[in-house]
């Protein structure tokens, strides 16, 4: 079937769907199950076929054209301007207009066009600035023109009414913004934008803005007007929108769903986000990064979760329309690069290298990576710049050949040194703009070059291969050879050849050099590593070569070896402070250590400095002090700000921060160039031992919440009530504002405080996220939608700190607030049983939404109780749990149809929060009679209620009515289930057959 169909079993491995199919039919123990599951498999492979890849759109496209008319075919089944200017889009996003029959499209197009000029959505329709503006952009995309522009002109001219500047969609229709944005997009493909009865409506369309313009960031709570509004203020220069486009940007921004991504239709409902609410959005944002009189350093469109934004489209449905708005979307968006693999290659070179004379040709492919399909649509250029040499420009030809972009050969001749090439790939994109991917790509124009290298061990003679671990002692012997395109051996010319010996900083510990104009033998090097007192990581021998004449080096290489040793933080000092156990916040904290290796374990060796001062320095060697809490978790991270030989000195000021109010351990890495960070053992000179106590630090505060601009009132609090605290948290002792973490612990929360019976404790903790205001004061802001999970009854909010360990810290002026909550619940319930006459089992399902007042409460953790009833006498059925998704409440459970009884079936809903809390209490009460029964020397019952038996008076309950089935089929359900199955069969060849 999946043959058939050209399904991929592929896209059944991304869901894990085949492991269940296959898993579920091998151990299915009859030919009905069997059936069924087949059933499901063609099901699975229908539905996640239609979502097979972001791209199968793309990849079909030309299976969208309709072969009567040359049109491109809708969800509807029907050509249309809008699907074949969708069709088009993605063959100019994708460079793949070769696949389309471009003749039958125009004529298809020109079909559309009606006898005022104006073009309808269909050839029987009449005209319409929509489809207007689709077939002029559709059309352009073919690389031709309407049949008369001017008068295309004149017919959109005659939909606009001069008093307001607005269009209409139709003549006689009302004007409105969205055929305006139409129009004026329209006009642009034209080319008439600076016609003067264009310009005489933009005053007008200007006020019209300014009437509806809300606040100063949005023109509507409706995503697609506010888009089509932009589309008009940044055609007419707005300024609202071109003074601060920033503003505008923000409020889209703001219209994102945090965990798909997708963006809201309405900023004000917010219900549900959608397709073309995100299009519109990201186009919007597309625009204003457009009209930014000061463009920002990142764009307004990569400034939003594109990951969750495309994680959401790659799996709709592959119609015209749904991709269509999917990929643009994606499109305006840094990210869209990522959906092609861009090599950029000089053909001729060897890897990095290019040898000097060789003819090298710039090769460029772009391929879409759903299906590696070429994209052909770019228009190439590079830029070639040459050590020394004039900059020269040239052009890519696309080669079907090759699939990929070509340009002319470029010679290297007597040229040395790196060579730069810029490729630049444009696609311009009717009704957009140009998509631009800038390629660099660097080599070097030199020689070939090979480097054998030995390694022994003085002590033992056994050698060592490249990249193991050297001693102390090591002798390293290396032959160079050189090779150019006439010379396999090239070891006497016009060159000089240098030998580095580098730590793993890349500090040169060592160099030497070779003349090649007097050099009369084969080149070679000799060294012995000598000191430990460098420190632990790669050792390199690296190799140059240049010209002699400016000294360009144009060829290297290099040989590593691993130089493994212990390291040390020697001599540290708290330099001009005695007790470290009381600093001030905002006070600047000076330590100093000497790096130091401890090859033995015995002897100290301070690291030498480096050779060459010209070349580097000892800040080269990068160290940092680490600071931790008691437990060991990082804090904070301080590069050394100074070095002199193996002393570093690290200056810093932590910031006023809760992560920092507990005892801060000190210790010092080393970081290498490549490889893992080295841990320095703290080391005290004055007994040669390594410390095995923390050297800490501390400060000293008395800290309180100050400045609270908003907190609840006390009193009854109702479930779905927003409880919002806003407070700065201050250090009298040194007067300075402290700051938390974003969640997590050092951090401000807002808790929820009881007292039960006599017993004290924290239901909630919400941690308060520190916010920044214009003037750029911190104030920690904690948010707390009151949910049908919290206490219900009297209670305490109040406001705690915490450290990096989450360890309460000292706070005065905590604002305890008591409240009582709780409200009345109203429940809106869906019930209905079913039960499947060719099985054996009874389903019975209740769905429902529960309210307080006019809020819907989500996330409630509930469980139902489920009896049976009839007339007075009730039993006991099951307790379950009840599944939550956005506000919806499900309870379901199956019963046999023989067992399951005809009539009234109650659940009592009860919240998981009062069941534990029972709970707790009757643990308690029976530990208090446990004690009293052991003190007056009594037997311990036997047995005691479980904690499935604890009973709490339900928040609500529904009745479900169930009459049991009295028939049976006159049909076996295989014979049911045969037939089912080929009519899918059937449907989906059909559907098919249809697509193609």
């Amino acid at each position: 079937i999946t043959h058939h169909l050209s399904l991929s079993f592929v896209d059944l491995f991304n869901y894990h769907i085949h492991h269940i199919i296959i898993w579920g039919y091998m151990i299915a123990n009859s030919m009905k199950t069997k059936i069924y599951i087949l059933i499901l498999s063609v099901l699975f492979c229908s539905v996640f076929s239609q979502r097979a890849g972001f791209g199968q759109a793309v990849q079909t496209l030309s299976g969208f054209q309709a072969t009567e008319d040359g049109g491109f075919v809708g969800a509807d089944g029907t050509s249309s301007a809008r699907a074949t200017a969708d069709a088009l889009l993605l063959a100019s996003l994708y460079g793949v207009k070769s696949r389309v029959d471009s003749e039958s499209a125009i004529k298809y197009l020109r079909s559309l066009e009606n006898s005022d000029y104006g073009y309808g959505q269909t050839a029987d329709l009449p005209s319409d600035i929509e489809s207007t503006r689709q077939a002029l952009i559709a059309l352009e995309a073919l690389g031709v023109k309407t049949s008369n522009p001017s008068k295309t002109e004149a017919y959109i001219q005659s939909l606009a009414d001069k008093s307001s500047g607005l269009f209409a969609n139709r003549v006689g229709d009302k004007p409105n913004i969205e055929s305006t944005a139409f129009a004026l997009q329209a006009l642009k493909i034209l080319g008439d934008l600076e016609d003067r009865w264009v310009v005489d409506l933009i005053p007008r369309l200007n006020d019209y803005l300014g009437s509806i313009l809300v606040g100063d960031s949005a023109f509507s709570a409706d995503t697609s007007e506010n888009y089509y509004a932009i589309v008009v203020g940044a055609i007419t220069g707005f300024d609202a929108i071109t003074s601060d486009p920033l503003k505008f940007a923000q409020h889209v921004g703001s219209l994102q769903h945090p965990q798909n991504g997708l963006f809201y239709d309405n900023a004000v409902t917010r219900a549900q986000p959608s397709l073309v609410a995100s299009c519109d959005a990201m186009l919007s944002l597309y625009i204003l990064d457009g009209v930014a009189r000061n463009p920002p350093s990142r764009r307004y469109t990569d400034a939003v979760n594109v990951n969750n934004l495309r994680n959401s489209l790659r799996y709709l449905s592959p119609d015209l329309s749904t991709a269509a708005h999917a990929h643009l979307a994606l499109a305006v968006t840094r990210a869209f690069k990522d959906n092609f693999q861009v090599v950029a290659s000089l053909h001729g070179a060897e890897q990095d290298t290019v040898l000097e004379g060789t003819d090298v040709t710039p090769l460029v492919s772009v391929l879409f990576r759903d299906g590696n399909v070429p994209h052909e649509g770019f228009s190439v250029s590079s830029r070639s710049l040459f050590h020394g040499a004039a900059e020269t420009a040239g052009k890519l030809k696309y080669s079907k050949e090759n699939r990929g972009y070509i340009g002319e050969v470029i010679s290297t001749l007597g040229k040395y040194g790196p060579v730069q090439v810029l490729y630049s790939l444009v696609n311009h994109i009717p009704g957009l703009g140009s998509i631009v991917f800038d390629i660099p790509e660097t080599k070097s124009v030199g020689y070939g070059i090979e480097v054998k290298s030995t390694a022994f061990v003085d002590q033992t003679g056994r050698e060592v291969k490249e990249g193991e671990t050297v001693t102390v002692g090591t002798t390293f012997d290396f032959s160079v050879t050189l090779r150019t395109l006439q010379n396999a051996d090239y070891f006497s010319g016009d060159f000089i050849v240098t030998f580095s010996v580098l730590d793993a900083s890349n500090v040169v510990i060592q160099q030497e050099t070779i003349d090649g104009a007097t050099n009369k033998k084969p080149i070679a090097f000799h060294y012995t590593l000598q000191t430990p007192a460098i420190p632990s990581g790669s050792l390199s021998f690296a190799f140059d070569v240049s010209t002699k004449d400016g000294g360009v080096r144009h060829t290297s290489k290099s040989v590593v070896y691993q130089y493994s040793t212990s390291m040390l933080a020697s001599h540290i000092s708290f330099e001009g402070k005695k007790d470290i156990s009381s600093f001030k916040l905002g006070e600047t904290i000076k330590v100093t250590m000497e790096a130091a290796t401890y090859p033995d374990l015995h002897n100290v060796y301070p690291l030498d400095a480096p050779l060459f001062s010209d070349l580097s320095t000892s800040l080269d060697r990068h160290f940092f002090l680490d600071v931790r809490s008691p437990a060991g978790t990082l804090i904070q991270s301080y590069p050394a700000t100074s070095a002199t030989g193996a002393k570093y000195t690290f200056k810093f000021t932590p910031e006023p921060h809760l992560k920092f109010l507990n005892k801060n351990a000190i210790s010092f890495r080393y970081k290498p160039v490549n490889g893992a960070d080295v841990e320095l053992d703290n080391y005290d000179a004055t007994s040669d031992e390594v410390m095995e106590e923390e050297i800490e630090f501390a400060y000293k505060t008395d800290l309180h919440v100050v400045d609270v601009q908003e907190k609840p009132a006390e009193g009854a609090l109702a479930f779905g009530s927003d409880v919002v605290f806003r407070f700065k948290i201050q250090d009298k002792v040194s007067g300075m504002n402290v700051v938390g973490s974003n969640g997590s612990y050092a951090a401000a929360y807002l808790t929820l405080q009881h007292n039960d019976e006599g017993r004290s404790y924290t239901s909630l903790s919400i941690p308060a996220h520190p916010t920044s205001t214009i003037k750029g004061d911190v104030y920690h802001v904690a948010r707390w939608t009151v949910n049908p999970n919290a206490y219900n009854g009297d209670s305490v909010l109040t406001i705690v700190a915490k450290d990096s360990e989450g360890k309460t810290i000292p706070l005065k002026e905590t604002q305890a607030i008591k409240v009582n909550i709780g409200g009345d619940i109203t429940v809106k319930e869906e019930v209905f049983t079913t039960s499947s006459l060719d099985t054996t089992h009874a389903a019975f399902v209740a769905e429902l939404g529960i309210m307080s007042g006019n809020r819907s409460l989500e996330n409630a953790n509930l469980r139902a109780r489920v009896t049976y009833v009839e007339g007075r006498k009730q039993e006991h059925i099951a307790t379950i749990p009840v599944a939550h998704n956005k506000g919806r409440y499900t309870v379901s459970w199956i019963a046999s149809l023989v067992g399951a009884r005809s009539g009234d079936y109650k659940l009592d809903f009860f919240r998981e929060v009062d069941r534990v809390r029972a709970l707790e209490k009757q643990n308690a009460n029976e530990l208090k009679l446990k004690k009293e029964r052991q003190a007056k020397g009594e037997v311990e019952p036997s047995s005691s209620p479980s904690p499935s038996e604890v009973v709490v008076e339900p928040i609500f309950s529904v009745t479900l009515p169930y009459t049991a089935p009295v028939t049976a089929l006159p049909v076996k359900a295989e014979f049911i289930a045969l037939i089912f199955f080929g009519s899918v069969v059937g449907w989906l060849i059909s559907q098919r057959t249809n697509l193609k």
